[in-house]
């Protein structure tokens, strides 16, 4: 069976939503990412660096694709034999409408374009996106991400929380942030 290994496709999105699940871990901090690295070797035998989560996770940038023996070793983690088997039973229990979702990908944006994104309590934001997965804030109500602030991010799914990397927040360092992180964006339109 031939799988995308495209680390934002939606079998993989699955994967690390899964992962973090059972861990009880969303990854957002280095520790985060090397208490993950250690769950796993725990639990399947296999070192999978703190690095290589972090770049499946989109922590940091420079690759784009998920080595086969890395997403082994993640289906493992998880109680599968092999990703081939992960990815089988994903397809195989009705949750089709889950990977379906209504999603944008940043290499489908021109330069310019403006995407809506709305999450709980009343929380809106409207982005322009600047090429090479940044965007910039353009409009923002209640919260914490303000006008001017950019931050990098090569997929956004609704109903699923939106994991950004390099949020720079009115001039600080930059930093990975989540939005909507119970209940997933409620709203995600290119206008």
């Amino acid at each position: 069976m031939k799988t995308n290994t495209d680390k934002l496709s939606p079998e993989i999105l699955e994967l690390r939503r899964r992962v973090e699940e059972k861990a009880n871990i969303v990854p957002m901090t280095p520790t985060d990412f090397s208490r993950l690295s250690a769950l796993v070797m725990e639990k399947t035998g296999d070192l999978l660096s703190a690095t290589t989560l972090k770049r499946i996770w989109s922590y940091i940038q420079g690759v784009e694709t998920v080595r086969l023996a890395t997403l082994n070793i993640l289906s493992n983690y998880l109680g599968y034999e092999r990703w081939n088997d992960f990815v089988s039973e994903v397809n195989n229990e009705g949750q089709s409408d889950y990977l379906l979702n209504k999603s944008i990908r940043a290499d489908e944006l021109e330069v310019g374009d403006i995407i809506a994104l709305e999450w709980l309590p009343n929380r809106r934001i409207e982005v322009r996106y600047k090429g090479a997965e940044l965007f910039e804030v353009i409009k923002a109500e209640n919260s914490k991400v303000s006008v001017g602030d950019t931050f990098e991010c090569g997929f956004m799914l609704l109903n699923e929380p939106l994991y950004v990397t390099n949020l720079v927040h009115e001039g600080e360092a930059p930093v990975a942030f989540v939005m909507g992180n119970k209940d997933g964006l409620t709203k995600v339109e290119k206008l």
